[in-house]
Formats: structure tokens, sequence, C-alpha cells
């Protein structure tokens, strides 16, 4: 399934002569998984069909990363495995960077489906100049980077208005207590929420990369994540869109 989508991707966006520098921006994203059931189901969001950047496609929870993402107080950390894969094909990959990728996954799922991926702070109340993760704090509780495993990294390609460096981690939500999942509004980023199966996910309409991230970190979550199992990167050179292992 993979491959063909990839061609997909190198003939639509990549085969239309010079592109505009567009400079890619760091960005991340949770794939949230509930096992409670009898299978296995993911969360995703409708992006507003108002948005300048897949508008009215299915994506998983995320966004941008601040530049104060990764000064936030948080508990446990990344498989050193993953920071490894983290720092590849990175300049500058100092560990507050790269820490502040994945807590910033945690912040753009907060703020879009209103799930706390969190743990008690120890001693005094934590805080924080951005709003968005004062409102986190407040619950009590600060984030967490246990059980965040690192799964896939995603460029797009030159021709978009917008460009994202895009680091998806994976994360099972099963033993978490508050799984209520804010109301959307026609102004949401994500106008509806919705729990589905993978298979369920792939009838969505989504983007390309969307779909070949839903194949490749399903046969990684079987597979039990392990360290020594290669994570995608999905990047644009020489006009062609490729899949580099890391």
């Amino acid at each position: 399934m993979t491959q063909p989508l990839v061609e997909q991707i190198t003939r639509k966006y990549l085969k239309k002569g010079e592109h505009k520098a567009v400079r890619p921006v760091d960005a991340s994203s949770i794939v949230l998984v509930d096992r409670r059931g009898a299978s296995p189901r993911i969360l995703m969001g409708k992006r507003n069909p108002a948005a300048k950047f897949m508008p009215g496609f299915f994506v998983f929870p995320g966004g941008r990363v601040e530049k104060t993402d990764g000064d936030v107080p948080h508990a446990g950390a990344l498989d050193p495995a993953d920071m490894d894969r983290l720092r590849q094909f990175v300049t500058r990959p100092s560990d507050r960077r790269l820490r502040g990728i994945a807590l910033a996954a945690i912040r753009e799922t907060f703020e879009e489906t209103g799930l706390r991926l969190g743990a008690p702070a120890d001693g005094a109340p934590a805080t924080h100049l951005d709003p968005s993760w004062a409102a986190f704090l407040a619950g009590g509780q600060i984030p967490t980077l246990r059980g965040l495993r690192y799964a896939a990294r995603a460029i797009t390609p030159p021709g978009r208005n917008r460009r994202f460096d895009t680091r998806f981690f994976l994360r099972d939500v099963s033993s978490l207590q508050d799984m209520a999942t804010v109301r959307p509004t026609p102004e949401s980023e994500l106008v509806e929420l919705v729990w589905v199966t993978p298979d369920e996910a792939l009838k969505l309409e989504s983007a390309e990369i969307t779909q070949i991230l839903l194949a490749e970190i399903r046969t990684l979550a079987e597979a039990g994540f392990p360290a020594d199992m290669p994570r995608p990167m999905f990047r644009a050179r020489y006009k062609k869109f490729e899949r580099v292992s890391l």
C-alpha cells in the first residue's frame, strides 16, 4: 500500500517544475490508541474546511512546535533509541529541542481534544507563561513522556502553501481515566473528533501521507515497537518523494 501512495505524491506535488522555497517548520502529532474494546481504536479529527493546510481532511491531533515547549515541567523521558532517531537529519539536535517536539504533541493534543496526557505534579503547582500550557498545568498535572513512542517522520513536499517537518508519536491511552473529549464548534481547528479502527480510518477522507502513516504505524504497533525496528521518514529529494529508514 505504501509505495503506490509515495509514487502518487511524487506525481501530484513534485512533477510540476519549480516551486517556491517554503521552509518547513517543526511540528508533531500523536496517534492515540485505545485497546479497551474488541478492536483497537485511534482518535482522528477533521480539520476545519476553512483551514489553509489540509482543509476538511481527517488527521491525527497535533500542530507546530513552539519555542517554549522544551521548557515546560514534565515527567518521564523518551526511550533512548527514540531520541537517537529524532536526532537524525536534524541541525543542532539539542535534547531541549527534541524534548520540545514531543511535548508540543502533548500540548496540541490537549488543545484540540481536551485529553490530558499528564502525571501528578510533585510539590508546588507548575506554571508556564504560554496560555495553552497554563491551562494544561491548571489541572494539577504536568505532561508526561512516559509511554510515548516515536513512530515516524514526514516532511511536507515543496509546492504547498505551508510545509511542516512533522514527527509522529504513538501513545496507548487504554489506562487513561478521563477519556472525555472537547465538543468541537464550527470555529474549532478540528470540527469533528472520531474514534475509529485502523480499517475505518483508511475510509475517512485524508491526505495520502496520512494513509501511508496509518499503514506504517499499524505495522510498528503490531510488532510491539521493538528498539531495533527502523522508523520511517518521508521526504522529497531530487523531485522524488522517498521513504528513509531511521
